[in-house]
């Protein structure tokens, strides 16, 4: 009898633990689905809309001080870009020159196209810069040139992109870390951890994505991109110019001596204007007397 009541208690026990434990994972899951359910929306309402000049980063002292100082003048992120052509006496050493140019201002020559015709050399150059050296190395290129047809320059400020991407960054890689601190402590079932490992692959999707945009910008923000096209006349063509300005100087110089001339003449008929009205008379006078 004593053996029977001991063995109902100890099945009563177990059933009781059996259903304590259910309880728990039960209660474990749904807490987990609550939390996932929370930070998906959470991620979502703190993407919406985000403005650089309200943007929290942590709390509420980051975000006064990034008001306040992500867009002084140096923070600005700024792409600059310059298109440019220029006429050189030679063209090998103007060639030669910009490279040791752009070698000593920590750039380099990403691309070059040289050609030959009957009436010009022409070299084309794709040239990459930091942009702290952009100023001085155009004016340093242009000294050397003997004529320039045009420089355009422009300017792009990416600032406010560059902040929401960073800020976008910031926000997921939190998301992220929540999701994996889920995945430690309160994913128990395979399907629990299914969706969280979904999750965390779907978020580093977007993390990569973003650091590709945020790279790329800096990228283009610290090296400015200079286009340079330099040219040099054919000798041929050089000489034929020089033949038709010296027959073109010839001819103004044969106008100028004849206009010359009959400027003297006529101020010789002025001067002698006395001389000439005796002359008439006398001859008037020599015509009436002989009829």
């Amino acid at each position: 009898m004593n053996a029977n009541k001991f063995i109902t208690g100890f099945f009563l026990m177990g059933i009781i633990l059996i259903n304590h434990s259910c309880s728990k994972n039960s209660n474990n899951e749904s807490v987990m689905k609550q939390e996932v359910e929370l930070i998906s929306f959470e991620e979502e309402t703190s993407l919406e809309g985000i403005n650089p000049n309200t943007m929290d980063i942590s709390n509420n002292e980051k975000k006064q001080k990034s008001i306040t100082t992500d867009f002084t003048p140096n923070n600005l992120k700024i792409i600059k870009s310059a298109d440019t052509k220029y006429k050189v006496k030679d063209i090998s050493k103007a060639s030669k020159e910009i490279k040791n140019l752009v070698l000593a201002n920590n750039g380099y020559v990403s691309e070059m196209r040289f050609t030959n015709s009957s009436y010009s050399k022409q070299n084309v150059f794709v040239i990459k810069v930091p942009n702290y050296q952009f100023d001085g190395l155009l004016e340093k290129i242009s000294s050397s040139a003997i004529k320039i047809d045009y420089e355009n320059i422009t300017t792009q400020d990416v600032t406010e992109a560059y902040i929401d991407a960073e800020s976008r960054l910031k926000t997921k890689l939190k998301v992220k870390k929540r999701y994996e601190e889920i995945l430690r402590t309160k994913a128990y079932k395979v399907t629990d951890l299914l969706e969280v490992e979904e999750k965390i692959n779907d978020i580093q999707e977007e993390i990569e994505a973003v650091q590709g945009k945020l790279n790329f910008m800096k990228n283009k923000v610290y090296l400015s991109t200079i286009n340079i096209e330099l040219y040099e006349e054919s000798k041929t063509l050089v000489h034929n110019e020089e033949n038709d300005n010296k027959f073109s100087k010839e001819i103004n110089k044969a106008m100028n001596f004849g206009l010359e001339i009959i400027k003297v003449f006529l101020l010789a008929m002025v001067y002698i204007w006395p001389i000439l009205l005796l002359l008439i008379l006398i001859y008037i006078a020599y015509r009436r007397k002989r009829k």
